[in-house]
């Protein structure tokens, strides 16, 4: 027979995972911003918007894919870094940030790959692989049937074609910086006054 929780368990269950949302990477990462003289995330905006202006929405959503385990699979570590000028350091800084999250030590032997624009600055990475690659592996890994991918970037927009088996059969991007981005669609969207939503249906 099923034991139903009662409303207080729920509630209080809802508590528990709200307070670790708020905690984002954990104790350990608000005291490392907060040594380095910033502000949370949620502090900034405090600061910026009006009290009541902002509602946080979907604070605890998670992955809405059922198939293939995705609900047992979880990132272990993440971490996003101020790049700055020394793109090499803020590769290092992301990636030992990202190895304590997951409690990693030096001596665990990982296997590192690395991605986008800047993935030749990260000089400790055992290869590279192109965005377009790693679209490809991942839609495919997670949707198998999926044969067209659309990436509508910030800097580029990039239609790729792929097989059943994640590898690309071909691929066309956008050769004008910003053309065509989503970026520039935002833009345009507010400059004719039309929520982004619905800028698809009078465009064509």
């Amino acid at each position: 027979m099923r034991t139903w929780k009662t409303w207080e368990e729920l509630l209080a269950e809802l508590d528990e995972k709200a307070c670790q949302a708020k905690l984002g990477g954990g104790v350990d990462r608000q005291q490392a911003q907060k040594a380095k003289g910033k502000l949370l995330c949620r502090e900034r905006l405090d600061a910026l918007v009006d009290p009541g202006s902002f509602v946080e929405v979907n604070q605890l959503a998670e992955t809405q894919v059922f198939e293939f385990g995705m609900q047992e699979k979880k990132i272990l570590g993440s971490s996003v870094v101020d790049s700055e000028a020394d793109f090499e350091a803020a590769a290092e800084a992301a990636f030992e940030t990202s190895k304590a999250e997951a409690g990693l030590s030096a001596s665990d032997r990982l296997v590192v790959v690395s991605t986008g624009y800047g993935r030749r600055n990260v000089h400790f990475a055992g290869s590279t692989k192109t965005e377009i690659s790693c679209h490809a592996k991942g839609i495919s890994s997670h949707f198998p049937s999926v044969q067209t991918i659309l990436d509508m970037g910030g800097q580029d927009c990039k239609a790729i074609s792929v097989d059943g088996g994640g590898r690309v059969q071909n691929f066309v991007m956008n050769d004008k910086c910003a053309g065509g981005t989503g970026r520039f669609l935002e833009m345009i969207a507010e400059v004719l006054n039309t929520p982004l939503e619905e800028i698809g249906d009078p465009s064509l």
